[in-house]
């Protein structure tokens, strides 16, 4: 199957999906849960939450009022050739590349950043939904060969929000113990850049993809009502 085939499939099934995940974002109190994304990363979220796996990603949505924290993980394992930091924020930067393209967004801001001892990309960046400005503060992690991204999804002129997430729920990420930046590298021989370059960019494609349509519907659903 080519690219093009397999992203419009994913687009169809991520539609069918997200009509089933859309709640109302009105009664949030801000308390805080534990929630164990994966066998090595965990985080404190607001207790009203769904989880949903499709396209290759584990979604996990709640509110924050009237904004929404998004979390993805995905199931398939990054083949990129990372043989330290700098590669690594190539791998981060490419990544955001995928999602500013499909979402349309405008890069506001962007920094590598240490959180619990590991390497993330914390960026911000605007989007345009129905003619309304979005802001998603979004921090990328990649540790054993898997991505993880942690979203908020907002107004601009809403720092409350923005401030609890930076504050409150981005420091609560924590890490199987034994795990360092090493596992954020992976330089398996197989793994060289030329091979992987072609598959690379058709995972980016799907991430963006994915990011693009949950938003859509999300704030598509909210001006419904």
């Amino acid at each position: 199957m080519d690219v093009n085939k397999k992203v419009t499939k994913n687009f169809y099934y991520c539609t069918f999906i997200l009509f089933f995940i859309n709640f109302s974002t009105k009664s949030f109190g801000q308390q805080l849960v534990p929630y164990q994304i994966s066998k090595d990363v965990s985080i404190q979220i607001p207790q009203e939450f769904i989880v949903v796996n499709t396209l290759d990603q584990n979604i996990i949505r709640a509110p924050l009022e009237d904004e929404a924290l998004l979390i993805m993980n995905s199931s398939k394992k990054s083949a990129s050739y990372i043989e330290d930091k700098d590669e690594l924020l190539k791998f981060y930067e490419d990544f955001q590349t995928g999602m500013l393209d499909e979402t349309k967004g405008q890069l506001i801001t962007k920094s590598f950043v240490q959180i619990n001892g590991l390497y993330f990309l914390k960026s911000s960046f605007r989007t345009k939904i129905s003619d309304a400005d979005k802001i998603w503060h979004n921090y990328l992690l990649l540790l054993d060969k898997t991505s993880y991204t942690f979203i908020l999804m907002g107004s601009p002129e809403n720092t409350k929000n923005t401030k609890f997430f930076e504050e409150k729920i981005i420091p609560s990420i924590t890490f199987r113990k034994g795990l360092n930046q090493e596992n954020q590298f992976n330089t398996n021989t197989e793994d060289s850049p030329a091979y992987n370059i072609g598959k690379l960019a058709g995972t980016l494609s799907v991430y963006g993809l994915a990011g693009g349509l949950i938003l859509f519907f999300i704030l598509r659903n909210r001006k419904s009502k």
